[in-house]
């Protein structure tokens, strides 16, 4: 079939230029284009400065306590944790249809109701941010993931 192509160069042409309308067809026709998609918002990010704790110690005295929490809520989809020298990271994947600024809001109230955690060395020791859904895989360093069904 190449050596063919290869002999009429003008069915050559003639294929590839009607791939190409077909691709431009389907580009400007096809594909539904949204200034604000359904999902734009998928995670609640959430760390904690543990300043001279170990991952261990992060992982034991903040993430565990904070996890056994965040497990009960309704909305959560799946948690990832990394604990790290005296960080800790917490990723909060929302279900679909679920309001992220509510859910930021739950996680706040609920993380201020936690009592055995080490007390904050700052104002604002809680981050919660929302990020945008890029993609459904777990950020490249997570430690542990806790799936909720």
């Amino acid at each position: 079939m190449i050596s063919w192509f290869a002999k009429n160069g003008i069915a050559a042409n003639l294929l590839m230029a009607g791939i190409l309308l077909a691709g431009i067809y389907v580009a400007f026709f096809q594909i539904t284009l949204e200034m604000e998609p359904d999902e734009p918002w998928g995670s609640v990010y959430i760390s904690k400065s543990y300043p001279g704790a170990s991952p261990t110690d992060v992982q034991r005295e903040i993430l565990v306590p904070v996890e056994n929490a965040l497990e009960s809520l309704d909305g959560v989809k799946q948690l990832n944790t990394d604990a790290d020298r005296g960080q800790a990271r917490i990723y909060v994947e929302a279900r679909k249809g679920k309001d992220l600024r509510e859910l930021k809001e739950d996680i706040d109230s609920l993380l201020k109701t936690i009592s055995n955690i080490p007390a904050p060395n700052e104002s604002g020791w809680w981050s919660p941010a929302t990020f945008p859904k890029m993609n459904s895989t777990p950020p490249p360093n997570a430690s542990a993931t806790t799936s909720l069904r």
